[in-house]
């Protein structure tokens, strides 16, 4: 174990030590200007080898990037949970960073070829487990992202990556080059990230706060008792103000849990919320007991969801939208789900729309060239504005469609309740 202690540093600190645990405690750093990070950590590792990096109590403040975390290990992939690198962050804040890097930049690494196992040949890889809890990112501005998960500038090919965001605030943070955010996980293959109790408040990016691109990824992603407050993406391409995900996923599963999303907007696309353009896989996307509040996107106020050739799933439980506006000529209110050649189903229930506006009402979906299966029951409607309808908009071509609307109010809606368009096979409304 190396252990580095109460130290208040000044200068560029590079620790370089293959195959061991580090522990760094109860460090100040201010006004440290060095062209690099503050701290770097690479860790190459041996087959079969695991390390444990410990970064608590730090206080980073007006300096160059705090962290670069790199871990180079391999392992087949039945043995990868036993071998896994872990970095723990926590207790620790970092703010006022004008950087051109990444303030935190975490990134693994294998490389490419085979281990000889007995007489089988196994792919190497390489699984790193990142803890970042009770920590505090504010009013730092970087290029790419505050928090990158990923490696910067294409510079490696990452491997397995799981994160655990727990108890944490990052405010007033500033991406400022294209596909940027506050928090950015890409090029890695991501299994498991979880957002619990943090608070995703003022941050500004192309992007958005928070944003996620990967391909030929199984990612199970939660949000639970989370708060996101006026974030903004500035970009005019796609975008999402709290959370955008985009990539080709083998599977995707997000779950949004008791959580507020309150004042984001994306300017003029995509979601002011949540946006989730995926294709090529399967999408298991869940709402449950969350408020969207918005101000306004493109295509939809508060949540966009879409992806071409996919098998999406949707449900919403027990969730409230109002004030939210899409104000593009394809926009909705509150949601808005495009199918396009996927299959689509989705169910949503006990939920409340108030006071929603955008040229295709509230609720709008969207399918094209696939079969689709809606259900929406015992949710209120009210107060609702569009121009072509004000609760909900079905626009559905697929023969193989049907729709499902029962036990729900509408109440002072504009423009016409339910706007049918197209082929619908089975329309059932009690």
């Amino acid at each position: 174990m190396v252990s580095i202690h109460q130290i208040n540093s000044t200068q560029s600190r590079e620790i370089h030590l293959p195959e061991t645990n580090i522990k760094v405690v109860n460090i100040l750093t201010v006004g440290n200007t060095v062209s690099g990070y503050t701290f770097q950590v690479y860790l190459e590792s041996s087959i079969y080898s695991k390390s444990n990096v410990l970064f608590e109590n730090c206080v980073c403040r007006q300096s160059s990037a705090f962290l670069r975390y790199h871990a180079f290990s391999k392992a087949p992939a039945h043995l990868l949970s036993s071998y896994a690198h872990q970095l723990f962050i926590v207790n620790t804040e970092v703010s006022s960073s004008i950087t051109v890097h990444p303030t935190i930049s975490i990134s693994n690494n294998v490389n490419t070829g085979t281990h000889t196992e007995g007489t089988v040949w196994e792919r190497m890889h390489s699984f790193l487990v990142v803890h970042i809890k009770n920590c505090s990112l504010h009013n730092n501005t970087a290029q790419e992202a505050v928090l990158l998960f990923g490696c910067p500038d294409y510079e490696c090919n990452c491997n397995f990556m799981q994160l655990f965001l727990e108890g944490s605030l990052l405010k007033g943070n500033v991406g400022t080059h294209y596909f940027s955010a506050a928090l950015k996980l890409s090029d890695a293959s991501y299994t498991h990230v979880q957002i619990s109790n943090c608070s995703v408040l003022l941050n500004t990016g192309t992007k958005g706060a928070i944003a996620m691109s990967d391909d030929h990824t199984s990612l199970n992603m939660r949000i639970t008792d989370s708060h996101f407050y006026e974030n903004f993406a500035n970009s005019y391409e796609t975008a999402g103000g709290a959370f955008i995900i985009l990539g080709l996923f083998v599977s995707l599963s997000f779950r949004v849990v008791n959580s507020i999303f309150d004042g984001n907007s994306a300017d003029p696309n995509g979601g002011g919320a949540l946006h989730i353009d995926c294709g090529s896989g399967s999408l298991d996307i869940s709402v449950v007991n969350s408020s969207f509040h918005g101000k306004e996107a493109g295509y939809a106020g508060a949540i966009n969801i879409g992806g071409p050739r996919s098998t999406i799933v949707v449900s919403v439980t027990d969730s409230t939208f109002f004030e939210n506006r899409g104000e593009t000529s394809y926009g909705a209110g509150g949601i808005q789900l495009r199918g396009f050649n996927s299959d689509v189903s989705c169910r949503l229930t006990n939920s409340h729309f108030l006071r929603n506006f955008g040229l295709y009402a509230a609720l709008r979906f969207y399918g094209k060239e696939g079969p689709c299966n809606i259900s929406v029951t015992k949710s209120i409607f009210e107060g609702n504005r569009g121009l072509k309808a004000g609760s909900v908009s079905f626009w559905l071509i697929h023969a193989d469609t049907s729709v499902s609307l029962s036990g729900n109010q509408f109440i002072a809606n504009t423009v016409g309740t339910i706007l049918l368009r197209q082929n619908i096979l089975q329309c059932i409304l009690t």
